[in-house]
């Protein structure tokens, strides 16, 4: 298995010799000084491995700080933004409800976003998206929500809870959900708290240790399906339904701090674990599959195409 660890990213389209194809990678947060004003906006140099071409596909004014994205089924983008400010408490966020989902649709199918709506607003920290079934599914804590535009005019009028409840400080911490191969959501939560409650009343437990969770659609039937590290984000299956995720500080040894690849295993526990964790202790703990060093790890795909050709099928693609 290949990992590739790429440059931060707004929104692109990748392309292998002459033939593009529609994997659009929106891995990380860019807070771009003065981006309202779109004359004044330089896209950020990246270095490109032979063979591909990074195209923008998003700037300002249409997007100014945009964290996490996933397409629907009809190639529109949801963007998870933030507003700019790095509010560091939970009653400064309530009060102000300051970040959004944005909208993001190519009108002349040229492959650049060229309108914008604000599907959601006054959110407190958007973190993920998946798109299922007619609706987003987003975590903004404390809670999962699922989104609807019943009328397709851009703005979600449908607003339902799935799933509480998530502490929060203004920090990334809770990051998703994504479909599993089972039809499950999973999602992840860091270290700042939590104690799940479904729609049918299971419950995760209250604990500060962090990990991956899952739930059905509606929100019910609540697992821990492993603790570990401080903050676990994005989430991959493997084409036999292994789960794989990303992790910010997965262990710290010597004095140094290790971003690491992780390969879940149910009801595991990973090498290092910060708090009280819910699941028992049974034998040995998870080892990193790749320990990467202070990377900020936050962007994760398993490249299902073919465009690439057969080499690249199955690898994996973080950022």
């Amino acid at each position: 298995m290949k990992l590739s660890g790429e440059e931060h990213l707004i929104a692109v389209f990748i392309r292998n010799g002459l033939r593009w194809i529609g994997c659009l990678v929106c891995l990380l947060a860019l807070a771009v000084s003065g981006w309202t004003d779109a004359a004044r906006y330089m896209p950020p140099e990246i270095k490109v491995a032979e063979g591909f071409e990074v195209r923008l596909a998003a700037a300002p004014p249409l997007v100014g700080y945009p964290m996490m994205a996933c397409l629907d089924d009809r190639g529109r983008l949801y963007v998870a933004e933030s507003d700019g400010r790095n509010l560091t408490t939970r009653q400064a966020i309530e009060r102000e409800l300051p970040r959004f989902v944005r909208r993001l649709v190519d009108v002349d199918g040229d492959g650049v976003f060229d309108k914008s709506t604000i599907f959601a607003d006054r959110m407190t920290m958007p973190e993920g998206g998946l798109w299922h079934d007619g609706a987003l599914y987003i975590i903004s804590a404390p809670y999962l929500w699922r989104l609807e535009d019943l009328d397709d005019d851009g703005v979600a009028d449908k607003r339902e809870k799935i799933l509480g409840s998530m502490e929060f400080d203004g920090r990334a911490n809770q990051h998703g959900p994504y479909l599993g191969p089972n039809g499950r959501l999973y999602f992840t939560g860091g270290h700042f708290g939590y104690n799940l409650v479904g729609t049918d009343g299971s419950r995760s437990g209250h604990s500060r240790a962090a990990g991956v969770f899952s739930c059905w659609p509606d929100g019910s039937d609540v697992r821990v399906e492993g603790q570990g590290g401080i903050n676990p984000v994005d989430i991959v299956f493997t084409a036999n339904g292994d789960m794989l995720s990303t992790c910010a500080i997965f262990d710290s040894f010597g004095g140094k701090r290790h971003d690491a690849l992780i390969h879940w295993m149910w009801g595991g526990l990973t090498q290092r674990v910060y708090g009280s964790p819910l699941v028992p202790e049974t034998g040995l703990r998870l080892p990193a599959v790749s320990r990467w060093g202070q990377v900020a790890p936050a962007g994760l795909m398993r490249y299902r195409g073919r465009s690439f050709g057969a080499a690249y099928r199955d690898t994996l693609f973080a950022c």
